[in-house]
């Protein structure tokens, strides 16, 4: 689906409610029983009190006319609030169990979706879009079954019952005042939805600033940019203000002229009404029930414009949460069902294209990684490095070529095998906000207590885990603040390690390290190495120079590959990257 697509069908969203038809079939019977009782009761409200008028003086006990009218004047009364209870009542479920559905498949929609989608997006503005969408669901649910078919049903039923019962400009005139006020409200409302578009959208903007400048408010102060955030926060603040005013200014006037049509239409009911009652046409009792059902009408029927205004901004706010279900869902959610059988950690790129929609990042690659070796990958800034990474866990597909585990096709293998083969540790590691031992279990949730110890130990976390108070049940905080940089690390590097992969890939792992912590984890990473394909991403070429192979990659290309020795002699662009990292770190 085009994202630039605007109409945003929302005919998705009945397959949720094809399992409460029971439910809806009960909601709507009920709903109409109600509005038939409610009509029908100041009917005989009527008929009572024209019995009143035309027998005063006579006892009520010895009357059963009036006994039987009352009991089916309290019957039709209680009914109207019981069958709206039991309206309500299976509703609920409905309501509930759709919300949960959208929410549920929503999220799973966004871990479908590309690595590309989530990079273009902005957070804060993307989480407001789901929560308006979502409340919009049970908002629409609601007013529609509370508010929008109950007057509905009960406009039709007192139009054909005055149509009945008196002469036809009652029942015309009503009609034609309801007629008017839905022409006056579809019409003005379209006007002011273009308002409310655009204070959604600063609104997203805005909240997306906020989101993301608290996020990284490490980087705000360093930097000392609190003021430039500020400014971009309140422009867009300032858009969604005039947006918004404009916007409740004409929700004013439509309100204003929603009134006068309501009075007007009524008002000329009710004047007919006593005029006749005054002429000996109409009883006291015809009163009472004209005025009663213009009273009755009045009230939904003035709500129903707000209640209208508010189902075109629900759907405004719908359509665009559906966005995201009309996004184009990964492709490479479409793995194949191959199992390998004793898996070894093979790894090869044969002839590997690919882009960063126009900019170039492989051209060609073909590298052949054996199973168990301690290889590394080196190479300048924007060779090509952090793609290869990205493409071996399938964040990516390559434009062109093939990336293979064991020879087999890595979009081949069931998704479940292939991420219990590999893991990474990332150059900046990203915890969740819950215990060291639960970062750790992310790797494998089924882990046994001892494979988390090993891999605590692994990781050279076993002293600072002692010294913690709560030791493996410490709440790491938001993205791992209460840790530092490389206690962060130690922590990755046991959430990898606990899964016994097959393959283990390290992007810079130790670059958030000292020296002294760094040679630690180079000593576990060699232990953890052993029997495994270990896959080293490096700038610091001090920590790779013992790899059995250490390929050179340069303008997306392979260029070399040897051990460091090897490289060395012959003097290419490795000797160079060397010579420059010895130079820099002689000066410090």
């Amino acid at each position: 689906m085009n994202s630039n697509h605007q109409d945003y069908n929302l005919s998705y969203l009945k397959r949720y409610f094809q399992q409460y038809v029971p439910h809806i079939v009960l909601t709507i019977l009920f709903l109409i029983v109600s509005r038939v009782a409610a009509t029908a009761e100041p009917y005989f409200l009527k008929r009572i009190i024209d019995f009143i008028t035309q027998n005063q003086g006579a006892a009520l006990a010895n009357n059963q006319e009036i006994i039987a009218l009352l009991g089916i004047y309290f019957l039709t009364r209680t009914g109207a609030f019981i069958f709206d209870f039991l309206r309500d009542y299976f509703l609920a479920p409905v309501q509930m169990g759709v919300g949960r559905d959208v929410a549920r498949d929503l999220f799973q929609k966004l871990l479908r979706l590309p690595i590309s989608y989530h990079h273009d997006q902005k957070t804060g503005s993307l989480a407001r879009r789901i929560a308006r969408g979502a409340q919009s669901i049970n908002f629409l649910l609601d007013f529609a079954v509370i508010n929008i078919l109950p007057t509905l049903l009960e406009l039709l039923f007192v139009t054909g019952f005055l149509i009945y019962l008196y002469p036809v400009r009652y029942g015309v005139i009503t009609f034609l005042t309801v007629v008017l006020y839905a022409i006056f409200t579809v019409l003005t409302t379209e006007i002011r939805q273009k308002y409310r578009l655009a204070a959604n959208v600063a609104d997203d903007e805005a909240s997306g600033i906020q989101i993301e400048t608290v996020y990284n408010i490490e980087t705000v102060k360093i930097f000392g940019n609190e003021q430039m955030q500020q400014q971009r926060f309140a422009d867009k603040i300032k858009e969604w203000f005039w947006a918004s005013v404009r916007s409740n200014q004409l929700f004013a006037a439509i309100s204003a002229g929603q009134s006068l049509i309501l009075t007007i239409g009524f008002g000329v009911i009710i004047y007919f009404a006593i005029s006749e009652a005054l002429a000996g046409v109409l009883t006291i009792g015809d009163l009472v029930l004209l005025t009663t059902y213009v009273v009755r009408l009045a009230v939904p029927i003035s709500a129903l414009g707000f209640v209208y205004r508010r189902i075109k901004d629900g759907i405004t706010d719908l359509s665009e949460m559906s966005k995201i279900f009309y996004e184009q869902a990964d492709s490479i959610e479409a793995i194949g069902n191959y199992t390998l059988d004793k898996p070894r950690g093979q790894v090869s790129f044969r002839h590997v294209e690919f882009d960063y929609k126009s900019r170039p990042a492989l051209r060609g690659l073909t590298l052949d990684i054996p199973a168990g070796k301690r290889v590394a990958i080196v190479g300048p800034s924007g060779a090509g490095k952090s793609t290869i990474v990205r493409l071996l866990f399938r964040l990516y597909r390559p434009k062109q070529g093939s990336v293979c585990i064991d020879e087999v096709s890595i979009f081949d293998i069931k998704k479940d095998q292939y991420y219990d083969i590999i893991a990474l540790v990332p150059q900046e590691s990203m915890l969740f906000n819950d215990t060291i031992e639960q970062n750790i279990r992310f790797g494998k949730p089924e882990a046994s207590q001892k494979e988390i110890e090993d891999a605590v130990r692994l990781a050279n976390l076993t002293d600072l885990i002692k010294r913690l108070p709560d030791g493996l049940n410490t709440v790491v905080g938001e993205r791992g603040v209460k840790l530092s940089g490389g206690e962060k690390q130690r922590v990755a590097i046991a959430r990898a390690v606990v899964k016994q992969p097959k393959i283990l890939v390290f992007d810079e792992a130790t670059s958030n390290l000292d020296a002294e912590a760094e040679q630690e984890i180079i000593g576990a990473i060699r232990k953890a190495s052993a029997g495994r394909t270990t896959i080293s991403i490096a700038h610091r070429l001090s920590t790779i120079i013992d790899s059995d192979i250490i390929f050179v990659i340069d303008k997306g290309k392979l260029v070399e590959s040897g051990t460091h020795k090897e490289l060395l002699e012959s003097n290419g662009l490795y000797a160079r990257l060397w010579a420059t990292y010895q130079r820099i770190h002689q000066t410090i």
